[in-house]
């Protein structure tokens, strides 16, 4: 009894947290448009925008950013600061789709960074490890198999072999393997690297959550429905006690366990779980969107199980009852 309570403990006290540091960004995205020069400094912008991401308001990070970048125009001391920038900007293109100015300026942020530090300093891996990411989401293996394994060459040299950050990079070499189509190699990695993070920061953690979402999604494609239903449905109690409704992790967890549903034959529940999702949302036009594929993919799935939605021509018509 007492580890559930501690638990909840643990669970209030994270919501309470994202709460306090989203209404601080609200209040200092706000401030700093009007307080004098010297105050908003760009390493604070930075701060705030981060929050931002961290909760995948995208496009207000990127507005920090962009803010933060300014600052430091026609600054060479600032090279290091402009280096921690780009990288942020190169994340919020990935998640945003644009996956070509993210990679250009994941390789600027590298280039600074290789003239900045010594040869393995660990900032360069998680640089390799996002541009790993951006690879894998244009789907080009080869240079994401060797941007990660560098990363986690670095990363295994300035940290012991059972370091939850070493697992953290695992779980991105997993991914890969997932998207690669390579699923016993992909979960071994996982079960491994699963045991670490969650010992180190606990089953009910945020990213302990992510780390299952994911095992949940590769037991999908497995067509091991039932663990991936389990794995997807706890990933998503912890995540929806702490993410808002609109959480790009929240919409794409729920797409899959749509998919789960459906696989199973629970059309009703299945349904009912999409139009939440929708509900929840607001469908980002102006640039290719990952989610917005997600999206259509999950509805294409129930087009074919259900003869109502094949009959719909407007594919959002149904969304809000």
């Amino acid at each position: 009894m007492k580890v559930a309570s501690d638990r909840q403990t643990v669970r209030w006290w994270e919501r309470v947290a994202v709460a306090v540091l989203l209404a601080t960004a609200i209040f200092y995205a706000r401030w700093a448009k009007s307080a004098p020069s010297g105050f908003n400094s760009s390493r604070t912008i930075q701060a705030i925008a981060r929050i931002y991401m961290a909760q995948g308001d995208f496009d207000k990070a990127e507005t920090l950013i962009d803010n933060a970048l300014s600052t430091l125009a026609g600054k060479a001391e600032a090279a290091e600061e402009k280096s921690s920038y780009l990288v942020d900007l190169a994340w919020i293109y990935k998640n945003q789709g644009r996956f070509e100015k993210a990679e250009k300026l994941c390789r600027q942020a590298l280039q600074l960074q290789r003239q900045l530090y010594y040869k393995d300093h660990p900032y360069i891996a998680y640089t390799l490890r996002i541009m790993g990411s951006i690879y894998q989401a244009q789907a080009k293996f080869p240079q994401a198999d060797a941007s990660l394994d560098k990363a986690l060459t670095i990363i295994r040299k300035c940290h012991l072999p059972d370091d939850p950050v070493v697992a953290s990079f695992e779980v991105d070499i997993a991914r890969l393997l997932v998207a690669e189509g390579k699923f016993d190699r992909a979960e071994t990695i996982y079960e491994r690297a699963y045991l670490r993070i969650s010992d180190y920061y606990g089953a009910e953690h945020l990213y302990t959550a992510g780390v299952l979402a994911d095992i949940g999604k590769l037991h999908y494609l497995q067509g091991r429905f039932d663990e991936a239903e389990q794995a997807m449905t706890c990933a998503l109690s912890i995540q929806e006690q702490t993410y808002a409704s609109a959480h790009p992790a929240i919409t794409s967890n729920r797409l899959i366990l749509t998919r789960i549903y459906l696989a199973k034959g629970r059309l009703p529940q299945a349904e009912e779980l999409f139009i939440k999702t929708l509900n929840a949302i607001e469908v980002k036009s102006g640039y290719e969107n990952p989610l917005n594929s997600e999206i259509l993919a999950c509805l294409a799935d129930l087009y074919l199980e259900t003869d109502r939605f094949a009959r719909v021509e407007n594919p959002f018509s149904f969304v809000g009852g």
